[in-house]
């Protein structure tokens, strides 16, 4: 994705989620220091999932370098037999 292309994305996303928001807080009357602890908490949760999405994607990616890493030795060990 175009860097363009992701910051519309944010732009749009934060935008609709500030509405979203203000949705929410009319909807339930809610006053300023209520919502924002709801905010915390929700961002919280995210922030967990956030670790744990980060923390898959190196996985993935060590393994990923480590099956590069035995290939190119296998080429460079059939290399050196002939």
């Amino acid at each position: 994705m175009a860097q363009k292309d992701l910051s519309m994305l944010y732009a749009k996303a934060k935008t609709d989620t500030e509405i979203a928001l203000a949705q929410i807080r009319r909807a339930h009357n809610l006053p300023a220091f209520l919502m924002a602890s709801i905010i915390d908490g929700v961002s919280a949760k995210l922030q967990a999932e956030c670790v744990m999405e980060l923390s898959e994607r190196s996985l993935a990616y060590a393994e990923e370098i480590a099956k590069e890493n035995e290939k190119k030795e296998e080429q460079h060990n059939a290399s050196d037999e002939s």
